[in-house]
């Protein structure tokens, strides 16, 4: 397979300026090596292609852009420098031969030694790159196509980490949930993936290979099951539910991907087994068994851009070599980071609100339940604890949007007046869990509201593979 790419324009003739031998050395020098126009007009390409990349990236070779996220490198090659010209010269003519064949020389060992590596290089013509932009970026996004790393969702849900993972540029190969209305919301928004409707125990390690087509599996993404972790639920040990992350983790032993995210609630962090330990570290001792390296974090995401205050914990394991930093907020509920720098202001929830008069009544509170609810809230006050009512501020984020959100609605309404109180819809409450609006959902309303309620935000799970993205793009198998 070849191990570059040019994309070969017809050159306009410019006249070619040949300096005495004396001053050569002085001219070379003066020669920018970094930062020139072509780099410039190569970076324009590739934002407008929506990529992350690094500029002159620490590798063999010294190549201009590294595409991150993936084995793709970029050279910008000066079509004089790399031998693509050869004009008759008139003086000096055999340093120019000798430089410009050293140069090609070096081109093809640097080709060579990059693939040994793993590398895919990306070779364009500086003609190229400032006469036909649109032909090189059809050029990158072909090779991307083919270059992209590959993601397996394990308890996929409705699909929302798998969401956040293909808008950062992985390929989602599979899904598999025991949810057959969420198998069929996760085929019908993915459909270059295979979705597969089963109890994970069932599944063994040659079926996964088999649905992937024998590809390589780089990560694997999921959620095992909470409401026993859950603060909302009962909490019994033994529920289990408590025990599914151990069909996660037999997964990642089978496939062995460079990096795995596990998504949950954060009762998983003061849970504990019917033996009495932490079912986190639990978890973590399984990853570091397996050969990985296991980060956790507890976050709102709310603090990511999210218009909802989710707080979740997430169990990033990564291979041993591969640096991975989690990101840090970008909003706060004052705009305020904790060492006194500015950040953004919690997204709030007005735009996702539809109004009034566009809501069908179904989803309107009857008289009698509004009475209800305020009798329950009066007893709930002098017991000093119990369930109520939310009322959402359309200024601030939304209250955790759950999978019992069906029910009643109550952790988040919407109120007008005392009298005129409503639950979300179905779209508003994907909108606030940050789904495209353009995402299908299969099932009943109820079935609806709880694959939203159990979904990872897909933006919050972006967040995640953008920094996922540029750690494996930094690690060599």
């Amino acid at each position: 397979m070849k191990t570059s790419n040019k994309l070969y324009l017809r050159r306009k003739k410019i006249p070619l300026m040949i300096k005495p031998t004396k001053k050569i050395s002085e001219m070379m020098r003066r020669i920018k090596g970094s930062n020139t126009l072509i780099e410039k007009r190569m970076e324009s390409i590739l934002e407008s292609l929506k990529l992350k990349y690094k500029k002159q990236p620490e590798l063999f070779g010294h190549p201009d852009f590294r595409i991150c996220g993936t084995k793709i490198l970029i050279f910008c090659d000066s079509s004089f420098w790399h031998g693509r010209t050869r004009s008759k010269f008139k003086r000096n003519a055999d340093f120019w031969e000798n430089k410009i064949t050293e140069n090609r020389r070096r081109d093809s060992q640097v080709n060579r030694q990059l693939r040994k590596e793993g590398w895919k290089v990306l070779r364009f013509w500086d003609d190229a790159i400032e006469l036909r932009p649109e032909r090189v970026g059809v050029a990158i996004s072909s090779e991307l196509k083919s270059n992209r790393l590959n993601v397996i969702d394990l308890f996929c849900g409705a699909g929302g980490l798998s969401q956040g993972f293909l808008k950062h540029g992985f390929n989602v190969l599979l899904g598999i949930d025991i949810d057959k209305d969420a198998v069929e919301t996760f085929r019908r928004n993915h459909k270059d993936a295979v979705a597969l409707c089963n109890d994970l125990a069932d599944v063994d390690i040659d079926e996964i290979k088999r649905l992937c087509g024998n590809r390589k599996i780089d990560i694997i993404v999921g959620g095992p099951p909470c409401q026993g972790f859950s603060m909302a639920g009962r909490r019994i040990p033994t529920d289990p539910r408590n025990s599914l992350f151990r069909e996660y983790i037999r997964i990642v032993k089978g496939v062995n991907p460079r990096a795995c995210v596990m998504e949950n609630v954060r009762g998983l962090l003061s849970m504990k087994t019917p033996e009495g330990e932490r079912v986190i570290d639990v978890i973590l001792a399984e990853f570091s068994n397996a050969g990985y390296i296991p980060l956790v974090r507890s976050i709102n995401t709310a603090d990511y851009g999210i218009p909802q205050r989710r707080h979740r914990i997430f169990i990033i394991a990564i291979k041993e070599g591969i640096k991975f930093d989690f990101p840090e907020p970008t909003y706060s509920e004052k705009g305020l980071a904790k060492d006194g720098g500015r950040l953004k202001v919690w997204n709030g929830i007005r735009g996702i609100l539809l109004p009034p008069e566009k809501v069908n009544r179904d989803y309107y509170y009857s008289k009698k339940l509004i009475k209800g609810f305020r009798r329950r809230e009066r007893t709930n006050k002098l017991r000093g604890f119990g369930f109520g009512w939310s009322f959402l501020n359309p200024d601030k984020p939304s209250y955790t949007i759950s999978a019992r959100y069906y029910k009643d609605g109550a952790e988040a309404l919407v109120k007008y007046s005392d009298d005129n109180i409503r639950m979300l819809t179905e779209g508003e409450c994907a909108g606030i869990q940050t789904f495209p609006r353009t995402y299908k959902f299969f099932g009943s309303s109820r079935s609806t509201y709880r694959q939203i309620g159990n979904a990872v935000p897909p933006k919050m799970a972006g967040v995640i593979a953008r920094e996922v993205s540029a750690a494996l793009g930094d690690y060599h198998d």
